[in-house]
Parts: structure tokens; sequence; C-alpha cells
């Protein structure tokens, strides 16, 4: 129907796929996807076809979901596979010919960072880290290189993979006692010898919580065959979209150098009780600097910028000196930087920085490569000239030369510029973007946006097809009585409508409010008093009550307030969502919603990586730029997605909408199981039953009079066709004219069905535009069809007459 309504008017279409998280919006993109591009268009209609083929553009839109998947879903209470951003997908037809997708492009929004360094209870970071820890070790040539990278230990990664009893399989198969065979036993995966299973129980047989139980192993076999598949479908999406080796290898090697980062671990240094503070004594300390050395290695931080003291050589130890001091420059931008010490938990807070900015560039960067090749834009030898390049670098050990290749290489980057998309070639456009989320206990910033941005698609919903259908029926003066509908414009205004919207009050708070960081004794006690890993509390929270005061003092009740518990009081507030009541936890919404990349941590990366990769996606000339304009206000987290939102929406609304409500059986995730109460209150809270009523008492197909006549005007008989030189660019006499063919059209079709006194109430005639139901116009659509078939007959029988009296006169 969107296809043909694309093909048809020559207008823009979008499927907005909306549900609560766990609902099934990802697969349902994903069919959409593989229907678009199976397509074969070049028949009568719309059907399937033969598949796409290798080298063709369907075949790249279908190989980016593995990779997009990998690296941006994850497991969580809700969903195994949960989308943590959301992406908007526009396919490019091309309609005059062959009506096959021509190109595509793929924006998104909202990457969940956060999850880098801060993990739930029972829920998981994204996918990528699992396929390459667990997937990678049925592969000869990654089980080397995981090993190389050193991530054949999972267990010292709880950090970012969480905690799972199953990581003591992946550390056995690469003991050396793999390749012995002590008894017979479960296989782990059907490539692997049966004795290898066996000999996996050396490294936990006594005293571990693993036993030789046949419960154990097929547990271990579903988990580790589980990521393998996933991993055998990345590595060959990411080759079939174009990324070589190399590029596969430099990507992997990144992300094992974020793992290796998030383990570094900070404590306090052991101050003397009577020491005072001297210029340049650190506050903290690096418990272990073996995930720091292979993070370095892995990023290849060889180099050591001039915002390193003088008497730092060592690479690894500038590093250091990155997360354990503060480095700001002079107002002048240039000159000296000043320093000053980090306690544990600011160094854990910059560790942390680093992490989640170095993966959502990455990510940034996979995106913008998928780009390169959904728009038929030669990518091939993008990752060869990255790999000539490092060679280069390694062969002559200089900086010179690292930047003049990796100057070469962005200019052929930049020559190879997404393609324009044109104007004249309207798209289909499929959103999937991240479900509603209410999670016990612990919603957070990023169940506030997320739940926002679906506040503002059933606002987009409402409007489109509630409320402008039912404008749209008073302005054409149509007989109608209007249907009521809960309306959510309160709760988006109570969220960001200027001044008192929650997300205004936090960036207010953001802005009046920054502390200022002073070493001495007082923050030395404050660290020691800490104790342990240090993951952000302290003064953080300060910020976070003060937005908390400030959504009680302005007043948004009833759709914003606090709740009276008094042992919530101080950190809970909630907010009454379209689809219900939620409880926010107010704690680390003032730092999530800044969540800024120092500039000495932009400038030390671009400046001591000669990792290609990692310096395209910190770039030189950005970097000095945050250097030199650090006292500038970057865009809040906030402000930065309802701006993206804003101009999704905008985006939409330039669009004919179709909407596909996903919902969701039950809260289990269990096959089967069907809710009835559940699935009632989403199809309530989504505006479903309004919808159907509306749609049952109104008229969904409408035009105006000179599109219906153009369509319709050959099923009348050929006497009222001469109407078509005189009325039909006079607005009454074409009005009259519509009026005649939908009451012959409904005549000949009600005295079929023998209720022609109640014809009328199929269709009804508006000032400007006619308004009918689906079954009036399939009916039209029929006749059309059948009238155009005994046309073609007719003219076929002529040629055929007037080819055979040409061939009796030749005689």
């Amino acid at each position: 129907m969107t296809f043909a309504a694309l093909v048809r008017n020559k207008q823009a279409q979008s499927i907005v796929i909306s549900g609560e998280s766990g609902a099934g919006k990802t697969e349902a993109t994903k069919i959409l996807l593989r229907y678009f591009s199976e397509l074969d268009h070049g028949r009568d209609g719309p059907g399937p076809g033969p598949g796409p083929g290798p080298g063709c553009i369907e075949t790249y839109i279908l190989n980016s979901n593995p990779i997009l998947e990998s690296f941006g879903n994850a497991k969580t209470l809700r969903n195994d596979n949960s989308s943590r951003f959301g992406r908007f997908i526009q396919l490019f037809f091309d309609v005059e010919n062959q009506r096959r997708i021509k190109y595509a492009r793929i924006s998104h929004y909202l990457l969940e960072k956060c999850r880098l360094v801060s993990l739930y209870e029972k829920e998981r970071n994204f996918h990528i880290f699992y396929q390459l820890v667990f997937g990678g070790v049925n592969h000869a040539h990654f089980k080397q290189k995981l090993e190389h990278w050193g991530l054949h230990e999972p267990r010292k990664f709880k950090a970012i993979l969480g905690d799972e009893r199953l990581y003591d399989l992946v550390e056995g198969m690469h003991s050396p006692q793999t390749a012995q065979s002590h008894n017979s036993g479960a296989r782990l995966f059907s490539s692997q010898a049966a004795d290898d299973a066996a000999s996996l129980l050396q490294p936990w047989q006594s005293g571990s919580m693993w036993s030789n139980s046949s419960q154990d192993w097929t547990e271990a076999n579903e988990w580790l065959e589980s990521w393998g598949i996933m991993f055998d479908e990345l590595l060959e999406s990411m080759a079939g979209i174009g990324f070589t080796e190399f590029d596969v290898d430099e990507i992997f090697g990144v992300v094992a150098g974020i793992m290796h980062l998030s383990r570094v671990r900070f404590t306090s240094v052991d101050i003397p009780p009577q020491a005072t503070y001297i210029d340049g004594m650190p506050l903290t300390k690096i418990e272990d600097y073996e995930p720091l050395e292979f993070a370095c290695r892995l990023l290849q931080l060889k180099n050591i910028p001039s915002i390193i003291p003088a008497d730092i050589n060592d690479p690894v130890a500038a590093t250091a000196d990155v997360l354990l001091f503060k480095s700001i420059r002079n107002n002048q931008g240039q000159g000296y930087w000043i320093r000053t010490p980090r306690d544990p938990v600011h160094a854990a807070h910059t560790r942390d920085s680093i992490v989640k900015e170095i993966y959502s560039r990455l990510f940034d960067w996979i995106i913008k490569k998928i780009n390169l090749r959904l728009t038929a834009t030669p990518v091939a030898s993008v990752g060869q000239t990255r790999e000539a390049h490092n060679r280069e670098v390694l062969a002559h050990g200089a900086t010179h030369g690292l930047r003049e290749s990796h100057s070469v290489y962005r200019q052929q980057r930049k020559s190879s510029a997404i393609t324009t998309i044109r104007n004249s070639t309207p798209p289909i456009g499929l959103l999937d973007i991240y479900g509603f989320e209410v999670f016990d206990g612990r919603n957070s910033f990023e169940q506030l946006c997320i739940n926002f941005a679906n506040e503002k698609l059933q606002q987009h919903f409402n409007q489109h097809v509630l409320a402008l259908e039912q404008a749209t029926y008073r302005k054409e003066a149509i007989d109608w009585s209007d249907i009521l509908f809960t309306d959510n414009r309160e709760i988006i205004r109570a969220l960001e409508e200027p001044p008192h919207g929650v997300f205004v009050i936090l960036d207010d708070t953001r802005i009046t409010d920054q502390r200022v960081e002073q070493p001495g004794r007082g923050g030395m006690e404050r660290a020691s008093s800490s104790g342990g890993e240090f993951r952000g509390g302290g003064n953080y929270h300060h910020h976070d009550m003060m937005f908390l005061r400030e959504i009680d003092r302005r007043g948004l009740k009833p759709v914003v307030a606090l709740p009276d518990r008094k042992q919530f009081r101080d950190t809970i507030f909630t907010v009454k969502h379209y689809a219900g009541v939620v409880d926010y936890c107010c704690l680390g919404f003032v730092e999530k919603n800044v969540d800024k990349l120092e500039a000495q941590s932009c400038y030390f990366l671009s400046k001591a990586s000669r990792h290609a990769l990692v310096r395209e996606l910190f770039p030189h000339d950005q970097a000095e730029d945050m250097a030199v304009k650090r006292n500038s206000l970057k865009a809040t987290l906030g402000v930065e997605f309802r701006n993206q939102l804003d101009r999704l929406l905008k985006s939409l609304t330039s669009t004919t909408p179709t909407y596909i409500r996903c919902i969701k059986p039950n809260g289990l995730k269990q096959a089967g199981l069907f809710n009835s109460h559940d699935v009632l209150r989403q199809l309530e809270y989504a505006g479903l039953l309004e919808s159907i009523r509306i749609r049952n008492s109104g008229f969904g197909v409408r035009c105006t009079f000179q599109e219906f006549l153009d369509d319709y005007l050959i099923t009348l008989p050929h006497e009222y066709q001469l109407w078509l030189k005189t009325g039909k660019h006079n607005q009454e006499k074409a009005k009259e004219l519509c009026t005649k063919l939908l009451t012959l059209a409904a005549g000949q079709k009600s005295a079929a069905r023998s209720d022609a006194e109640d014809s009328r109430r199929h269709w009804q005639i508006g000032r400007t535009k006619i308004f009918m139901r689906e079954e009036v116009q399939v009916y039209l659509e029929q006749a059309r069809s059948a009238k155009r078939l005994q046309s073609a007959i007719k003219i076929q029988a002529h040629v055929r007459a007037f080819r055979q009296r040409e061939r009796w006169r030749r005689l």
C-alpha cells in the first residue's frame, strides 16, 4: 500500500513502527526491509521477485542490519535484542523505470552510551562485546587475535560484560589442555572435536561451580553457539557491505582497547595526616597498569602531546597523566596548560567519558561507511588506503609521515562524500526507535529520553490519525460527530516547554551550578573516605538534588510530581506518561545530561594515537578547536536529542505516514503466552481503540475532484465522458460530475448488495475533496481495471484486423 501510494502520488511516504520495548519493532523493520528488497517492480505491480543478488543495493541494506544490531543492540530485562538507539531508514526508489531501490540513507539517534560504563543486574552490554569474546573462539584467526588483544580471560571484563558464570568456558577454550582428551563429553559447536568439551573441565573441576553434568554442558553449548552464529553473521555482513579484513581488525582492535580501558581502576593516594598539598601532587593512583598498557597498545597511543609534562617520556605514563590530572589551556589558547589533580571519583569519570566517546564515534563512523555503500559511492579502496597508511607509518616511524598519509586519506574520504539525495526522488522512510520503557526502581535519564520520544511519536499519531482526521471533516463540511481521544500535549509541555519543563530545568541546573574542582586537603579526605572503585557520586549528587528541588518548586503537578514517600523523596520524581506513571531516580541526571568529553582528552587522543581509525574519529582540527574554546557551553545531551527528534518529526510530517503498532503479548518474554489485560492496556494507551472508532465511522480515502476524475472518469458511460471537455476544470461542474460518478458506482454496487438506500453512507462530497470508504475505492479500482482490459482487447482486435487486411491486400 505504501509503495503503491509512492508510485501513484509521487509523494514521500513513511512507516512509523512503534510499541513498547520488546514488542517486535526491530523484527518488523527487518521484515519490511526484506520485503522492499525482494520486490520485483518491473512487473505489472509489486510482488515477490527473485530477491536481491550480491553487489546490489538491496543486499547492502540487508547486510546493514546485523552490523547495526551488533554495535547498537543489547539485552535488557524486557527484550533480549533491544535497540539502544533509534534509526530512520530512507529508501529512495527509481519509480520511473524498474521501480527498485536506487539508494538508501540511515540516520540514528541517541545511542545509549551509559551502558558501556554502568550495567544493571540481569542485563548485558552491546552485543559486539560478547560476539567478539565468545563468538571469536570458534575462528582460528580471531582466536589468535583474542589472545593478542588480551580478551581470552572474560572474567577480567566484568565491568563491561557483566558477571556471567559461563565465562570459565571461554577461558578453558584458550587453555593448552584443550588439545588433550580425557573423556567423552558434550560438543562445543558442530565444528569442535567431541573431546574438546571434556578437556574444558580442567580449569574448574576442583572447587568450581561447574560440574560435568549434561545440563551444564547443554547451557554452555547453547551460549557459545548462539554468539558464534551471530559473530559469523556479523563477519559475513561486514564483508558483504564493503569492510575489508583490515577494516574489521581495526574496528575490533578499537573495541578491545575500549574493553581494556574500562578495566582501569583508581584508588586514593595515602597522604600522611599532617601533610599539606603540594602543587603537582597526585590525589589518585592507578591500581594496576596492565589494562592501561593493553589499551595504549591497541589504540596505538605512542606520541606524547604538549599537554603532558616534559619529564614524562613513556606513552603509558602520559595516558595515566590524562586520567589523573585535569589540564586546562590558558585563555589565549596557546602557551601553557593549567594542571589540577583529580580525585578517584573524577578520574573514573574521565575514564568513562573516554570509553563512551570512543565507542560513540566508532558507531557514527560505521554508520557513515554503511551510508557510503548505500548511496552507491565506491568505498572498496577505503580500507586499502588506511592499511597502506599504517604500513608507511610503521616503516618510517615518523610523525610527519603519519600526518601526511592521514591527510591524503581524509582527502580521499572527502572526495567520496555521500551522494546528494535529489529532491525529485521521494523516499519511503522506516522509523525503528526504542519503545516505551519502565523498569522497577531504576528508571534514569535514558528512560526519560526514550519515553519522551515515544510521547512525541504518540502526539504525531494523535495529530495525523485522530485530530487532523476530524479537523479535515469539519473543514470540508462533512456530516460528522467528533470522537474524543486522550491528548498528551500537557505531558509534552511539562517535559520540554520553557521555562518550567523538566528538560529546561535540567539544563538550567547544569548552567547555573557548575562545580569548580579545588585541589587540596578536603578533596583528598573525600577521596580517601570512599575507598574501593569509584564510579561517580559525591558532589555530582548535589546537582541532582538541586534539579529535584526545582521540579518541586516550579509546580508541574499533576503531570510531574514528587511522590509522598519519605524513603524516596530525596531521589524520585514521577511523570504521568500516556502509557502510565513512571518513577524516575534523579541520581546521575545532571552528569548524564552534560555528557561531555573534556577538551584535554579529545586533544590527547588526536595527538597521541598513531591508529588511523582513532585519528579519524578524533580529527586534529576538532581537537584544537575544543582546546581553545573550552569555556563555551556545549549543547547538553537533552538539547541535542530534542533537536534530533524535532528534525525527525519535521521529516515525518512532510510525508504521508503509515503506522505499524507492535503489541507485546506478555511481559515475560515467553512464547505462546497471551496476557489479555496487558494487551488491552497497550491498545488503550496507544490510542488504537479511538483510531478504530474513527476509521469505522469516517472515510479512509480522500482526494481532490481533479484527482478523482483523472483516475475514475473512464468508468462512466461514454456520454458522461463528454463532460470532460466542458466541466473538468470548473470546480462546480467537476463536483457535479464526481457526484454523478459516485452515484452511478454506488448504485451499481448497492444493487448487487440490495442496500441502495444506504449507499450514501459510503461516500460524501466535501467542499474541495471526495471522501469515501476503502470498499468504494476497491470497487472503483476494479471497475477501472475492467474498463482498461476491455479497451485493450478492443484495441488489440482492431490492430489484428488491420494487420490481416494489410496481408490480404499484399496478396
